[in-house]
């Protein structure tokens, strides 16, 4: 997949936030600014040399791929508020159509309780998840351009709405379940992982182009990738949530005064 659009994203993000008359901008903290261009390099590594070379012939960097789509660039773009920058640099009319549509999209989904929210992105990223990885989709997309930029365009998008629907439902709900809802959306991850692992024989023939041994290697390898680089993102993003809602209950928790010493 060629880098370009993403050398471009990041160009736009750094010439609005040069703006601070643009309202999008103004409202970006220095930590979310770090967290955007995190985001984008994350976007850079996995779909830019060397990574995206590797990926054409060894199905586990093919899988880091996924992995940092799906769940290590989402929600640093989501929280240096890239979108809303990128979109803020488009024409009027432009901004205003993809503003309403946007507006509309949210209000349905807002509508919904937190939780039928969250388990929708659950689900959403369940789905892109399973059916990607099925042998013949798979090998498709890695031996064609279009297919194989759909299926990183979904892994991107679906990862978007799910760590979207998640900060919703920690504001909303409470970090608790927030933090269960990591540990729910890991499973799919981690289970797709094991069985890759622990598999006797290769999966995709696409992959398979020296010994059975050899491919059979890279794809428990491709799994481990899957299975704990993946799943340490969402233990770890469960993790800095516990802590920040511990934190903040300490801060909110009114100090005792001083028990005097006499009575």
């Amino acid at each position: 997949m060629p880098l370009a659009p993403v050398v471009a994203l990041a160009l736009l993000y750094s010439v609005v936030l040069a703006q601070p008359d643009r309202r999008a901008a103004a409202s970006v903290t220095p930590l979310r600014i770090a967290a955007g261009f995190g985001g984008l390099v994350a976007l850079a590594f996995s779909l830019g040399p060397p990574l995206d070379g590797w990926a054409a012939s060894d199905l586990a960097a093919h899988m880091l791929q996924h992995v940092v789509l799906l769940a290590v660039a989402p929600p640093l773009l989501l929280l240096g508020c890239v979108p809303a920058v990128v979109v803020s640099a488009l024409p009027a009319a432009s901004r205003q159509r993809v503003t309403e549509l946007a507006g509309r999209m949210a209000r349905a989904v807002r509508a919904q309780p937190p939780l039928y929210q969250a388990a929708g992105a659950i689900a959403l990223q369940t789905v892109v998840l399973g059916v990607w990885h099925l042998p013949r989709l798979y090998d498709a997309a890695a031996a064609g351009n279009a297919l194989h930029a759909l299926e990183h365009a979904s892994f991107l998008a679906a990862g978007c709405i799910f760590w979207w629907c998640v900060a919703g439902l920690g504001t909303e709900s409470g970090p608790a379940w927030a933090v269960i809802c990591l540990f729910v959306a890991s499973l799919p991850a981690t289970l797709l992982g094991a069985l890759m692992t622990l598999s006797t024989a290769p999966w995709y023939p696409y992959y398979t182009t020296g010994s059975a041994a050899h491919a059979l290697t890279r794809q428990q390898l491709a799994g481990v990738v899957m299975w704990g680089v993946g799943g340490m993102v969402y233990v770890a993003s469960a993790a800095a949530l516990f802590a920040t809602w511990l934190a903040r209950m300490e801060q909110s928790t009114p100090a005792r005064a001083p028990v005097e010493a006499a009575r």
